[in-house]
């Protein structure tokens, strides 16, 4: 990465890690696959880092061919270029990996939710049937993402949804046991968030992707 020592090696693990392997730098790309955000937002959503760590990082990623910026000032907003978004698959085994893990004793609560967008959407992209057509907005602890499925692609990015088919509701800490598979998706349901359909559409093919989704990361699938 421009401006940090180099491992210099042929291996392309190694060559990867010069450009994303410094800390904070995949959690920043992470949080930028929710789709643009402002410096604000990428503050908000990455507790315990400092100011100008995240201004070093965003040059880096941006020297890296990562990340490009639209636009100066406070409402600057950085965006994922082709190459930044080849990192969903790493990122999305990295947390599957991570689901394996002990959580930590006293988790630092983020400022937004933008983290969750790159996993729900890889896992769902790995089980939802090419012919499955979903536009829904999934709210998790007040914050809305914009859901889509089509021809077995999936897409979620922060931000309400116009006229949405489908909603659901919940709370991000409650999707850790149905990962986990403790608790079933359908008893999640039931007790801990809602799931509406607001114009008639038939919301069961929309919540089992979400169900085979969240057994995806936890490993069932």
């Amino acid at each position: 990465m421009p401006g940090h020592r180099s491992y210099a090696l042929l291996c392309p693990i190694a060559r990867a890690l010069d450009h994303v392997g410094d800390r904070w730098s995949l959690l920043i790309l992470r949080d930028l696959h929710a789709g643009p955000a402002r410096y604000s937002d990428l503050m908000a959503g990455l507790p315990g880092i400092a100011a100008n760590l995240l201004s070093a990082r965003l040059v880096d990623l941006t020297a890296s061919g990562m990340v490009e910026k639209d636009g100066a000032g406070r409402g600057a907003r950085y965006r994922l270029t082709d190459l930044g978004r080849a990192t969903r698959p790493i990122l999305f085994e990295l947390s599957r990996f991570g689901a394996r893990l002990p959580a930590p004793a006293e988790p630092v609560e983020p400022g937004n939710r933008r983290h969750v967008a790159v996993t729900l959407a890889a896992a769902a992209e790995r089980v939802a049937p090419a012919d499955l057509s979903v536009r829904a907005e999934i709210v998790l602890d007040g914050q809305p993402f914009s859901f889509v499925a089509s021809r077995g692609r999936v897409s979620m990015e922060e931000g309400a949804m116009l006229a949405p088919p489908l909603r659901y509701t919940g709370r991000y800490d409650l999707l850790g046991p149905v990962v986990a598979g403790t608790v079933s998706f359908a008893d999640h349901l039931d007790r801990d968030a809602t799931l509406e359909s607001l114009d008639g559409t038939d919301a069961a093919p929309f919540a089992a992707l979400l169900a085979e989704a969240l057994d995806v990361i936890g490993g069932r699938r």
